[in-house]
């Protein structure tokens, strides 16, 4: 398994992974956890004989961030590469379940209905946990793993700031009669107020959806 430029022991990696991950009876089991059917975008050929490589973004991320990688990587190597939306995210369902445990199993979900036994797991922050656990978890469906920006147990400086964000999110209110433009206008403004940055802001709206019904999640 490689954190950004360095190999970690197994030993050392599984332990590490147990304390961070599986410290509350909700994180130890899959058994009670109902997948979603998560939305992704296939690159590379069906047919290939190399193992396939499943990407996942970080928090308010989605695959769209990793197209340009996921295209050039295409182009480079012969395998079938995923990039997925986790649960929450991007065009995947939205759900009141959010852990690593749960889009751990939603990425095994995954790899059963394209018939794939075994895949290099890729993942970006929140992403990267989600790997790490498939990983710890279910050993037998994971080659390698490539973690990226977030370590078993560190908590970003800026952790904090997450707080804010979410609460910003919550408190967006989108009267159902605006279009998604419209909408993405107004919350834009609503969460700016408690977010302040306009590139995070921006990145936020990315995953802004209005349902059939008329609804913004």
């Amino acid at each position: 398994m490689y954190f950004t430029n360095q190999i970690v022991p197994k030993s050392l990696l599984k332990k590490c992974i147990e304390k961070a991950l599986f410290a509350s009876p909700m994180m130890r089991s899959f058994a009670n956890i109902t997948p979603i059917q998560m939305a992704y975008t296939l690159y590379g050929e069906n047919n290939s004989t190399y193992l396939p490589l499943i990407i996942m973004h970080g928090l308010f991320g989605s695959q769209r961030n990793w197209k340009t990688v996921a295209r050039t990587l295409e182009s480079k190597v012969d395998k079938m590469i995923f990039t997925v939306d986790a649960r929450n995210h991007g065009d995947s369902p939205h759900t009141s379940e959010h852990s690593s445990a749960h889009m751990a199993v939603d990425i095994s979900e995954l790899m059963k209905s394209k018939g794939i036994t075994k895949t290099c797991a890729m993942g970006h922050s929140m992403g990267g946990r989600t790997m790490m656990h498939l990983a710890l978890k279910q050993p037998e469906l994971v080659d390698r793993a490539i973690i990226i920006d977030i370590s078993p147990i560190a908590v970003p400086r800026d952790f904090h700031q997450m707080d804010e964000i979410f609460k910003a999110m919550e408190n967006v209110d989108i009267p159902a009669k605006y279009s998604l433009g419209q909408g993405r206008k107004i919350a834009e403004e609503q969460i700016k107020k408690a977010v302040g940055v306009q590139a995070t802001v921006e990145f936020i709206l990315m995953n802004l959806r209005k349902r059939n019904t008329g609804e913004y999640v």
